[in-house]
């Protein structure tokens, strides 16, 4: 069932890309809201409201990814939120594609409780499809801080804390900062992403690169 809501989308939806992919980078996949933004917190500008490190983190991988955002919100809010947090028109670094709720279907996972539980995912092999001869399941990394958003390729996720409540932990949040050192590392010194546990990606900061 979940192979014939993919291959649906596959079939039915096209990417409209911003940029073109370029040959050799690694797909870097970006969740929005409390990942990079947190759209419902009370600061007084977007600056504000955006996550502290995100150009610097968007920057940093941008030499070695492409990027793509990828959020459960409808494209014309989509569009005004990065429009306005300054991503879409950034000298230092370009977005390759952008992606909303269109592109995800709704499947079923179990709970620890036992439970099962249907919730809607953001399935990585639509792009694999879309791009095989740039992404695959060795080069991509999904970063999302709902776990549950990459149920269907797991080993690509990467789940972050979510920015909340920003007027009080923004000036103690580093989390963009950390996950870039991470991102820029594995992409020079593993060349199968598949061979990480994204689980550990904060000890692996602490144990293989130098926060100088």
């Amino acid at each position: 069932e979940n192979r014939r809501k993919l291959e649906e989308k596959i079939k039915n939806i096209e990417i409209r890309t911003i940029n073109p992919p370029r040959p050799g980078k690694k797909l870097l996949v970006l969740d929005l809201d409390y990942t990079l933004l947190d759209f419902k917190g009370t600061e007084s500008s977007m600056e504000r409201l955006k996550r502290p490190f995100c150009d610097e983190m968007l920057e940093a991988t941008y030499a070695h990814y492409d990027i793509v955002i990828w959020s459960q919100t409808s494209w014309r809010w989509l569009e005004l939120k990065l429009t306005e947090m300054g991503i879409l028109q950034n000298p230092k670094f370009q977005i390759t594609f952008v992606l909303d709720r269109t592109s995800m279907f709704s499947v079923e996972s179990r709970m620890p409780d036992g439970r099962k539980r249907a919730h809607e995912v953001k399935p990585l092999e639509f792009i694999w499809s879309k791009f095989p001869e740039f992404y695959s399941a060795s080069n991509t990394v999904h970063v999302d801080d709902l776990s549950r958003n990459f149920a269907m390729n797991p080993k690509q996720g990467l789940k972050i804390s979510a920015f909340k409540e920003s007027v009080r932990v923004r000036g103690q949040d580093r989390e963009l900062r950390y996950l870039s050192y991470y991102l820029v590392h594995i992409a020079l010194h593993v060349p199968d992403f598949c061979a990480l546990k994204h689980s550990g990606w904060m000890a692996y900061v602490a144990e293989n690169v130098s926060l100088q």
